[in-house]
């Protein structure tokens, strides 16, 4: 279980037939709740070979998981300050914006436009924005970004 606790976001044990189904619920509330991302289950033989009785899904919730879902109004006007005076803006958008939907996808769309900043995305974001849209400069390691010579205006 250590070597994967750097790359999951929760890992479970179960060390005991009786809490398998609720373990599994569990662990597939937090993989898919706030940001998405693996979670590992660890089943021991003796639990894997054992015999015992399903229980449903009943909200299954982590005593200590609750993802932050709404963002926090003062770091995201903060962003919009940074955004607004500097330099050379370039805007970098990744997987959360395709996970949080269409409307982020939009939102993302509209402040390229009213910003005109340059806008790249990462593998997991594409799609984020149109690859026609006037901003879109590539995808981090395309090969429009190898070499010197790339400049934008």
């Amino acid at each position: 279980m250590g070597i994967t606790r750097p790359c999951t976001k929760h890992n479970y044990l179960v060390k005991k037939i009786e809490d398998l189904a609720r373990t599994i619920h569990e662990a597939f509330h937090v993989a898919k709740s706030g940001r998405p991302g693996p979670v590992v289950v660890d089943l021991p033989k003796d639990v894997m070979t054992a015999l015992g009785e399903y229980l449903p899904p009943a909200k299954a919730r982590h005593r200590s998981y609750n993802p932050q879902v709404k963002g926090d109004l003062s770091k995201i006007e903060q962003a919009v300050e940074l955004l607004a005076n500097a330099k050379k803006p370039l805007i970098y958008a990744g997987g959360g914006v395709i996970n949080a939907g269409p409307a982020a996808s939009q939102l993302l769309t509209n402040l390229a436009d009213l910003t005109g900043a340059p806008t790249t995305l990462t593998l997991m974001g594409l799609g984020a924005l149109p690859a026609s849209h006037k901003n879109f400069i590539g995808m981090v390691g395309h090969a429009r970004f190898a070499g010197s010579q790339h400049v934008h205006a």
